[in-house]
């Protein structure tokens, strides 16, 4: 996906989501790559253990498997990372397909008291890492309970939404998938095969396929038959034509296949659909 940022408009609503909150909140691209955040730098304890090169790897992978349940519930996911710390991550959404993430971070659990720290003493022992540093940072970070997480997390899923909505962050249009909708609409009786397409597009099959999947939800070879029966719906209700004539100019010769495809497009025959809908002016 080709996702453009108005990384100037995003950091504002970063800042001012920090503002209120006074925790690090940062936006994600769908490779779960940081594109900007607030503060820049991680705090303090973040960075201590992520001095240690296990460490770094397990605060990747806690990271990438809350991006990916976001992005499969559609909603914010509160959950605690690798060191026991809560975070929380907002999906970022467009005609239902998720095109970045925003995600808020470390607090310490406010009804755990000290308990959580012993956890992670523990939990880092065998690391190395100095727990002399560790441990001051732990408690410098803030400190909150379940219903002050859950406020900071509907506040994220706002942002989330406002981030698309405004157009701080928006998908920008390929240029195939309209080239592609405008060779097959006219004329439908051309050469539509696969490798025409291609070479006419300046593009490889396999690109072209993935395109069509991905931006119409379907293969090339159902489009062009969309098109087709969609061009012979419109003819059948406007013009007198013969309904072979019809199917010759929406590019299918044979007049039995075309019934047969547009009846099991349409679930009538193109006869008993012209008598049904022909002049009422409303779609079959």
């Amino acid at each position: 996906m080709n996702i453009v940022y108005d990384t100037e408009k995003l950091l504002s609503l970063l800042k001012d989501f920090h503002l209120v909150t006074k925790v690090r909140v940062g936006v994600y691209d769908c490779n779960y790559r940081e594109i900007l955040a607030w503060p820049e730098r991680h705090s303090g304890f973040c960075k201590i253990i992520r001095s240690d090169e296990r460490c770094l790897e397990r605060c990747f992978e806690s990271d990438i498997k809350a991006f990916k349940h976001a992005d499969a519930i559609k909603d914010v996911y509160i959950y605690q990372c690798h060191a026991g710390l809560t975070e929380a991550v907002a999906p970022i959404r467009s005609d239902e397909k998720t095109i970045g993430y925003m995600m808020f971070g470390q607090m310490r659990n406010e009804a755990d008291g000290g308990k959580q720290w012993e956890r992670l003493s523990d939990y880092f022992a065998s690391m190395n890492i100095d727990a002399g540093y560790l441990e001051p940072a732990f408690f410098k970070l803030q400190c909150a309970g379940k219903e002050k997480i859950e406020a900071y997390s509907r506040i994220l899923q706002a942002c989330a939404l406002s981030a698309w909505v405004s157009g701080y962050i928006w998908m920008k249009r390929d240029e195939l998938p309209e080239k592609l909708d405008s060779f097959i609409s006219l004329p439908l009786d051309s050469d539509l095969s696969l490798d025409n397409i291609s070479k006419r597009l300046g593009v490889g099959k396999t690109t072209l396929c993935n395109c069509a999947k991905e931006y119409f939800g379907m293969s090339v070879g159902k489009l062009i038959r969309k098109k087709r029966m969609e061009k012979a719906k419109e003819l059948l209700k406007q013009t007198a034509l013969p309904v072979s004539t019809i199917a010759e100019q929406v590019g299918i010769n044979d007049y039995n296949y075309f019934t047969k495809l547009f009846r099991s497009y349409t679930g009538k025959t193109p006869t008993d659909y012209r008598k049904r809908y022909s002049g009422q002016g409303h779609a079959g």
